[in-house]
This record gives structure tokens, C-alpha cells and sequence, in this order.
């Protein structure tokens, strides 16, 4: 090697021996050790992270709604009617309402719009919701079957039934019965008076116990246990057959 000097030194050899040989090395050169294998740094310990995130549900869509029915435009004691009731009133009647807000009387079948007096009978008994007592914005103190009356409608009773009648709670029923609330024995009947007093109300008379009002108009036999009225819009319907 460059560099290095060396100075042999041998003793006497015997034969074919050589011993104690002297070997002097000096070397100004450097002898760099091999460096120590790097380690790799240990690894750095971290707080576990949390898991990723779960994807947010997904909200099921739900099916289509179907379409919202049409409201009807016929009214009757703040309810709209319903295509069921529509129909039926159709096969009773031959014909459909007309559109408006009405208020009807279940117990007597009469009606009328909303804010005025009665303008006819139909059939009683209708589940058409619950009449009001303000139906006809009434202004006396004569109320029927829950409803007050109006001041014009009081003048037709009086003429009907012969006499002015008084402020009270009255009743009256789908035959034309008449009673006070509380007690259910009728006091009288408003066909047969109408016709005992010969109102006629602007219409026509005739017949055994023929009777007409400016609401309707009717027959019956002498003890009205059977008879006609006739409907508005419709026509006789007949009773007690």
C-alpha cells in the first residue's frame, strides 16, 4: 500500500523453521474504520387517530305522493263536501249543487246560504256537519233546532202558524213537528196548521190537506201520518208509506 513502510526482520531460520518472525508495520496513512450501520430513527408513537367518519345515511326517498283530490266549491256548515257526497246528493236530487256556502239543518232538513233566512226543505237527516247558531247572522230571539232567526224569517212562521210567535227555543223535525227544547212532545204540526190556515205564501192550493209556503209545499192525510213535501230542486218526496 501507498504509503507504508515496512521493515522485516528475521531471526535465525532452522532449517526449514522460521521462527519468532518480527513483523513491524508503520503507516502514516490513515485507516479509516468502517462507520457504524445507521439504525433507523424509532418509530414516533402517535395517539391513535379516530376511524374515517362513517358516510352520513342516506335518506330514503319516498314514493310519490298522489295528487291532492280537488276541494270542492260546495259548502255546507263550513265543510266542503266530498266527491261521495257530491254523488249522492246527485242520485238524490237529479243534480249536482251549485257552488256556494250553505248551512243545513240534519233535524228538519231545512237550508239555506250562509248569512240568511231558510229557503227551502230537503230530505233530514244528512251528516253534513254541525249547524251553527249564527248560521243566518239572526238578529230575534227566536231560535230553532239551534239556530237563531232572522227577523224576516220570524215574520213567515207567524204567518204560517197563524199567530206571532215568541221568543224561545223551538225544535221541529223532518215531518214538520214542532216543539219546545227540552221536551219532546210536539206542540204542533206546521203542515197541518199551514194548511188549516190557508197560508199559501205567493203559491197554489188543492187538494185533501194541501198545503204551500214560500219554502215548499205538500200534502198529507188527515192525521199527516202520511204525505208528500215537495224539495226544491228535486221535487215530492213522500212519507210515512
Amino acid at each position: 500500500n501507498a504509503g507504508v513502510k515496512a521493515s522485516v526482520q528475521a531471526p535465525p531460520v532452522a532449517a526449514g523453521i522460521n521462527v519468532g518472525a518480527r513483523v513491524t508495520v508503520t503507516s502514516s496513512a490513515r485507516v479509516i474504520a468502517p462507520s457504524a450501520p445507521v439504525s433507523p430513527p424509532p418509530a414516533v408513537k402517535t395517539p391513535l387517530s379516530p376511524p374515517p367518519a362513517s358516510p352520513a345515511p342516506v335518506a330514503a326517498i319516498p314514493p310519490s305522493a298522489p295528487p291532492a283530490p280537488a276541494v270542492s266549491k260546495v259548502v255546507v256548515n263550513g265543510r266542503a263536501l266530498t266527491e261521495a257526497q257530491l254523488s249522492d246528493f246527485e242520485r238524490t236530487y237529479g243534480q249536482k249543487p251549485q257552488e256556494g256556502s250553505y248551512w243545513y239543518d240534519s233535524r228538519s232538513g231545512l237550508y239555506g246560504v250562509v248569512g240568511y233566512s231558510a229557503y227551502g226543505f230537503m230530505l233530514s237527516g244528512k251528516n253534513f256537519g254541525s249547524l251553527s247558531a249564527n248560521a243566518s247572522n239572526g238578529n230575534t230571539g227566536v231560535y230553532v233546532n239551534g239556530r237563531r232567526l232572522r227577523s224576516d224569517e220570524v215574520t213567515v212562521w207567524s204567518q204560517v202558524v197563524g199567530a206571532p210567535v215568541q221568543d224561545g227555543r223551538y225544535w221541529l223535525d223532518g215531518q214538520g213537528n214542532v216543539g219546545y227544547e227540552g221536551d219532546d212532545t210536539p206542540v204542533l204540526n206546521l203542515y197541518l196548521v199551514a194548511a188549516a190556515s190557508s197560508y199559501r205564501g205567493g203559491g197554489g192550493g188543492g187538494g185533501d190537506n194541501f198545503w204551500s209556503t214560500r219554502f215548499s209545499a205538500g200534502n198529507s192525510n188527515a192525521d199527516n201520518s202520511q204525505g208528500y213535501v215537495s224539495v226544491p230542486g228535486y221535487g215530492p218526496v213522500g212519507y210515512g208509506f
